[in-house]
């Protein structure tokens, strides 16, 4: 599969504009999970999230939100995630 076959794939989202800032950086930080027993994820890599936004010279209140927006989806998808893998082992029983 190429990525182009792999973005065909992807659904289309609607990011309303005072969410674009957070879904860029969310974007940036989808290599830096961090993972925890087999394949599970535990969390994004706060340093290297705190390093990017530093480098975005922020004012202080945007950076404090800006991460409040990023820790948001960050802990639905840890949400979704579990619940996924809960149904997938209700299934297996």
């Amino acid at each position: 599969m190429t990525f182009a076959d792999w973005k065909a794939e992807q659904p289309d989202i609607l990011v309303w504009p005072e969410h674009l800032e957070a879904f860029h950086l969310l974007q940036y930080m989808s290599t830096q999970w961090v993972y925890a027993g087999i394949g599970s994820r535990a969390g994004l890599n706060y340093q290297v999230l705190h390093h990017k936004m530093g480098r975005m010279q922020l004012a202080p209140e945007r950076f404090e939100a800006l991460e409040d927006e990023v820790r948001t989806v960050e802990i639905e998808i840890l949400n979704v995630e579990h619940e996924r893998a809960q149904r997938d082992m209700d299934k297996n029983k």
